[in-house]
């Protein structure tokens, strides 16, 4: 191995100095860095379906080897899958250290995208736990970290490093979501609060509402209201189904739909912005980039609750979402909203145009993601549930596919767990057992959970699932390729999926001749179903990869001290 430059790589030297001979997990976007170090180490990255496998696979390692065995995980929903293997080891007294990242944080400090409190989980399970700040502890801490499990008694460590530890050079963090100065907030819930917005909301001229919450239980009367009050409801992504997307008022604000900044540019004209509810989390907000003027807007927050993350509204009214929102709707024929239909058209059109690009998008089923996607819309029922796991193809799914049922789309938000997608579909199935649900999920997913489709055989619970099958673990594979043009630990080798559907006693359909007739078949036949989605890579993502594997090449030949240089001079 070269001499380390990036913490990832003094990582990766550590445990070559320490004797470890391989690593299991899984790769993931904080990891993306730790697999290239690894790729030019001497040590073996052990992929496994998921990460508790991965943590007993570290466990019969340090069984049978009498050395530590090593885990790595991303934080946040691998860390979660986890804990089994760390107290069979507690337990048995053998030695298995778990690496991941800290927790991210939000622009106040607090827990963010996919964070947990890890080191609080861990702790009870584990003889110790180690903390790398930066990059020059990470040699040390692994050191000691490894002495530790192997001390007597042996048993699990577990370390967190930070990711200002694994980058030789960060990104400037997150920007503040709003300014400093700030007009004083108040939080009320009196009747004469109520009335106030209901004042201030009909006399607005552009007045918008944002959901951040659960409103299912209100979306009829949020519809009626919008229709009413010519008001633009603004829908982030984990509220999608709140309202039929094609609703004459409703805004779809899915940064995987359009580009954030068509999003904020039409939130920028709402005065004022009524936020209904207080969960304005790293995905509705697109990363904490969303932005709203203190001064302009209002939360309707049934808990009480402020908004988070450094948000802010000059009135915060603690109050029942469905009274207000009726009390709203009983007002609306005196508003004094500009607002126009044609002007939410025209704004969708504009979303629509501004199509997010990133990642960049594969061959699916041997055309774009955007022709499959509306075969497939074409053929379900408006009120069809579709659950995704946590993949590319979600990504794909939040791009393409229009939601027209309430609850139409389920997905994992924060947390982003693979193996959720099935298991999801089941439990949406025995709630909705009228509905038509489909689950579309990666290879990855299907190999972590793929066996549940015994406990949909057996329960008699109706599933479509869609497997798009490309042998790879494709968003972790295209950030790596992205920024390395080189992919490590992200290959699979999955089952043959008809074989697979004969041994569970499920249908099998090919899609490649027609994604329709597929979709056509499993609705008609109300039997579950996989159909099989071959996904390949699109002639930009191999310029992509092509373009990034001759960047770091050059980067690697002229050495960071050089490229950080020319960085700053080119700023």
């Amino acid at each position: 191995m070269t001499p380390p430059q990036t913490g990832a790589e003094a990582f990766c030297a550590a445990l070559e100095r320490e004797g470890v001979g391989c690593v299991f997990g899984l790769p993931g976007t904080q990891t993306v860095a730790l697999y290239e170090a690894l790729r030019h180490s001497a040590i073996r990255a052990i992929v496994p379906t998921h990460e508790l496998g991965a943590a007993f696979m570290a466990y019969g390692y340090a069984r049978a080897s009498g050395k530590p065995g090593v885990l790595l995980t991303i934080p946040g929903p691998g860390f979660a899958f986890a804990p089994a293997g760390l107290a069979e080891a507690k337990l048995d007294g053998v030695p298995v250290v778990h690496f991941t990242v800290a927790p991210s944080r939000g622009p106040t400090g607090e827990p963010a995208f996919q964070a947990l409190d890890q080191a609080a989980i861990a702790r009870p399970l584990v003889k110790a736990v180690f903390r790398a700040e930066t990059r020059m502890e990470l040699p040390s801490v692994v050191r000691e970290a490894l002495r530790v499990a192997m001390q007597p008694e042996p048993g699990p460590v577990f370390v967190e490093m930070t990711e200002a530890a694994l980058r030789e050079s960060l990104e400037d963090g997150l920007q503040s979501a709003q300014d400093h100065a700030q007009p004083a907030a108040r939080t009320v819930a009196t009747a004469d609060a109520v009335q106030e917005l209901v004042e201030l909301v009909a006399r607005a001229k552009r007045p918008a509402f944002f959901v951040a919450g659960d409103c299912s239980a209100v979306a009829a009367s949020l519809s009626r209201l919008a229709v009413a009050g010519r008001t633009p409801v603004f829908v982030p992504p984990p509220s999608r189904g709140v309202m039929p997307e094609d609703h004459p008022w409703m805004l779809c604000c899915d940064d995987q739909r359009t580009r954030f900044e068509s999003i904020q540019a039409a939130l920028a004209l709402a005065d004022p912005v009524v936020i209904l509810g207080t969960r304005l989390t790293h995905v509705a907000t697109a990363g904490f980039r969303l932005k709203f003027a203190a001064e302009h807007t209002v939360c309707l927050s049934e808990s009480g609750a402020t908004l988070p993350h450094g948000y802010k509204a000059a009135l915060t009214l603690h109050a029942s979402m469905g009274a207000v929102l009726e009390r709203l709707e009983s007002e609306a024929p005196r508003f004094a909203s500009c607002w126009l239909e044609a002007d939410v058209r025209e704004w969708r059109a504009r979303f629509t145009s501004n199509m997010q690009t990133e990642p960049p998008e594969p061959v699916v089923n041997g055309g774009s993601a955007a022709a499959f996607f509306t075969e497939m819309r074409s053929v379900l029922p408006r009120d069809a549930i579709v659950v995704t796991d946590s993949g590319l193809h979600q990504a794909l799914v939040r791009r393409h596919f229009p939601v027209l049922g309430t609850s139409g789309l389920v997905f994992p938000c924060e947390l982003q767990s693979m193996g959720f997608g099935l298991p999801a579909a089941i439990g949406a199935k025995l709630a909705q057992p009228k509905r038509v649900v489909v689950v579309v999920m990666g290879d990855g997913g299907f190999a972590m959970t793929g066996l549940e489709l015994l406990t949909a055989v057996r329960d008699d619970v109706q599933v479509i699932t869609v497997v798009f099958n490309d042998g790879k673990l494709n968003l972790i594979r295209l950030q790596q390729l992205r920024e390395y043009g080189v992919a490590h630990g992200t290959d699979l080798r999955g089952p043959d999926l008809e074989r697979f559907a004969e041994a569970v006693g499920v249908r099998y359909l090919d899609a490649s001749p027609s994604a329709s007739a597929a979709f056509q078949d499993a609705v008609a036949s109300g039997q579950t179903t996989i159909i099989e989605v071959v996904v390949g890579d699109s002639n930009r993502i191999r310029r992509v990869r092509a373009t990034s594997h001759a960047k770091e090449a050059l980067r690697r030949a002229i050495g960071p001290r050089i490229v950080n240089w020319l960085k700053r001079r080119l700023r």
